[in-house]
This record gives structure tokens, sequence and C-alpha cells, in this order.
């Protein structure tokens, strides 16, 4: 298996992969400190938002004030049709 990085890594080059990579993580542990950040897609349920992660991430969760956790239920990139592939997933 071929992981997408590689493809990233040979058409940008290397350090244009990893700081892509690093955008999408910043993005993810900022939800630590702000959990309630990003817009409300409430067509994929109640509680999912959506934040942008660098120029072409989106990173999609759920937070759960009761256990105080965040739940990363998809990372998508480069303009990919995520709410539907979301939808598909979720029976929707």
């Amino acid at each position: 298996m071929t992981y997408k990085i590689r493809i990233i890594a040979d058409y940008s080059g290397l350090s244009v992969a990893k700081n892509k990579l690093k955008d999408i993580q910043r993005a993810v542990f900022s939800l630590a400190v702000t959990p309630k950040k990003g817009s409300i897609r409430s067509e994929l349920g109640v509680s999912v938002r959506a934040i942008p992660a660098g120029r072409k991430g989106v990173v999609v969760f759920e937070v759960d004030d009761i256990t105080t956790t965040v739940f990363v239920l998809a990372i998508t990139y480069g303009g990919a049709d995520w709410i539907s592939k979301f939808e598909d997933r979720q029976g929707n």
C-alpha cells in the first residue's frame, strides 16, 4: 500500500508534504483548547462541526461535553467531496 503523503511528496516535494501534515496536525490539536470552533454541520448530525486545516484540508469532528472528548470523524484534503462520503458512511 502506498500512502497519499508519498504522492504529495513526489509532486510537491517532501518539505511541502510535511508542512501540509503539520497544518492538519495543528488544526486537530487546536481542538483541545477550542473544541466548539468551526461550522456546525447540522445536516450531518446534531453536533458535527468542520474546520479548515491549512489551505485545502478539512477536519470533521464532534464534541462530547459529558466526557470532554473531541472525536475526529474525518480528515479530507484537496477539495474532496467529504460531505457525500460522510453521509454514505452514516447511512444518510
